[in-house]
């Protein structure tokens, strides 16, 4: 399509998403090494994209551009060699579950993408003119159906607002929640307000090993930090994060202890503490409100002036007959009145809802989202429901599957991308899946697929719909 008058240069992408690509230059000497890098990706996706950039392919220089028109696949492979300019869909392709019956589409992406290295790369000597392609029946290209993303509404290279890009865009790095177990108890358990607690739940199946209520808050965090350096190598700072059962379900004074012993460490810069909506008050929204605001003695972090402080409700679902089926303990109004009074605060608000409780249809979970965007919430968090071992709500299922949602993974992609569209784009998506060790749950639907790996396909998903977060918000 394009000839190059230089052989001494290859080109890898390393797409950020389907519209924006990163690409090395280097010589060809190094190939190999790229190859193996290449192959470890596709091998191993969950290190492959640090490998790659810890690669010895002593590249020139990396450089980052725009594909025109957000055309483009999750991962591509193009280099030049014997003066051809040459491109190829590697296997791991299959991962994202596609069917590339559309070769109009590819050979979109490749003119794109030949065009926009001709003119960022110019010192490689370019020549020659883009081939019209025959099987477009006017012999053109037509991108006007295309929708434009609008401009720094999302994160580079996103269809939607991701937490990760949220908080770089905010405080310019990654800040990494670490899951502390202080021991909280829950009103549905110890009569409060129900016993049993709610029938999906066995909080040990939500948090990791090393998050465990024997163990020191300060040996907690400096456990998840070691963990989550291996993981996550570019996590600039750490949110201590109260997940399990409901961290505000306490006494006053216990709670600032709590807090306060978890913003002592010296790499956390904020809280973020889980709770359910009939667990805060006044009194306690003056404690969260006073750390936010005032911060605690002593207390300094460079380029944070404050710690800090997020509260997350769980909501799970809108409707007062699902809360009511699955022993929630508290209705909708409930949930809306704790939100509402959190948010006056000046408090960052979030909100985790279950995708496919009983009961609920597809045409509901759509219908609840402009509940969702009504209220003042900074972020929400999707999970689809898990069938959890020796739960009540394992038995209801092995009765009655016909009344629950068992969506394929395709399938789940689609609601989310559905969901998405119906929300405010100022809300932050937090999750869009939950992962539970297999362990604990009595079927795995979509395999060990990791939600780093969702996320991706949901990228693509977003891409092949041409669509983003709250294109359909009125």
């Amino acid at each position: 399509m394009f000839t190059n008058e230089y052989d001494s240069y290859i080109f890898f992408d390393r797409p950020i998403s389907c519209s924006h690509m990163a690409f090395g230059v280097t010589s060809l000497r190094n190939m190999r090494k790229f190859y193996e890098a290449w192959s470890e990706l596709e091998d191993n996706s969950a290190s492959a994209l640090a490998e790659l950039q810890n690669a010895d392919v002593e590249p020139v220089e990396f450089r980052q551009v725009q594909l025109p028109n957000s055309i483009g696949f999750p991962l591509a492979e193009c280099f030049f060699s014997s003066g051809r300019f040459t491109f190829r869909l590697p296997p791991i392709i299959s991962l994202f579950r596609r069917d590339f019956n559309c070769l109009t589409d590819v050979f979109a992406y490749v003119v794109a993408l030949a065009l926009v290295l001709r003119e960022c790369v110019p010192e490689l000597g370019f020549r020659g003119e883009c081939l019209s392609l025959p099987w477009f029946s006017d012999g053109t290209m037509d991108y006007t159906s295309l929708i434009d993303v609008p401009s720094g509404l999302f994160p580079p290279g996103k269809r939607y607002n991701s937490s990760v890009g949220h908080f770089r865009r905010l405080y310019g790095e990654r800040l990494q929640k670490l899951v502390i177990d202080a021991g909280f108890s829950c009103p549905n358990r110890d009569g409060t307000v129900g016993v049993g607690g709610c029938t999906y739940c066995d909080n040990a199946a939500f948090h990791p090993n090393y998050s465990t209520p024997d163990m020191d808050i300060i040996t907690q965090l400096d456990e998840g930090i070691s963990f989550h350096k291996v993981r996550y190598r570019n996590a600039g700072k750490y949110l201590a994060y109260f997940q399990a059962y409901s961290n505000t379900y306490g006494p006053v004074e216990h709670l600032r202890q709590m807090y306060s012993r978890a913003l002592s460490h010296p790499e956390v810069v904020g809280i973020v503490i889980g709770t359910r909506p009939d667990c805060i008050d006044g009194e306690k929204l003056d404690l969260l409100e006073g750390i936010l605001k005032d911060g605690l003695p002593g207390w300094e972090r460079e380029g944070f002036g404050k710690p800090l402080v997020i509260v997350e409700y769980g909501i799970e679902s809108c409707y007062d007959s699902t809360l009511k089926r699955i022993n929630r303990g508290h209705d909708f109004a409930c949930a809306e009145k704790a939100v509402r009074i959190t948010a006056e605060r000046g408090i960052e608000t979030g909100a985790h809802f279950i995708l496919g409780l009983p009961g609920e249809t597809r045409e509901m979970l759509l219908e609840q989202c402009s509940l969702i965007n009504s209220l003042p919430l900074t972020s929400v968090k999707f999970h689809q429901l898990q069938i959890v071992k020796g739960t009540k709500m394992e038995k209801e299922f092995a009765l009655n599957p016909e009344e629950f949602l068992t969506p394929t993974l395709p399938e789940y992609l689609d609601l989310i991308v559905d969901i998405l569209e119906r929300l405010r784009p100022d809300l932050c998506i937090e999750r869009v899946a939950g992962e539970v060790p297999p362990r604990f749950v009595n079927s795995t639907r979509w395999g060990l697929i990791r939600n780093f790996e969702i996320l991706r396909m949901l990228d693509v998903r977003l891409e092949e719909r041409n669509t983003y977060q709250g294109i359909k918000v009125k």
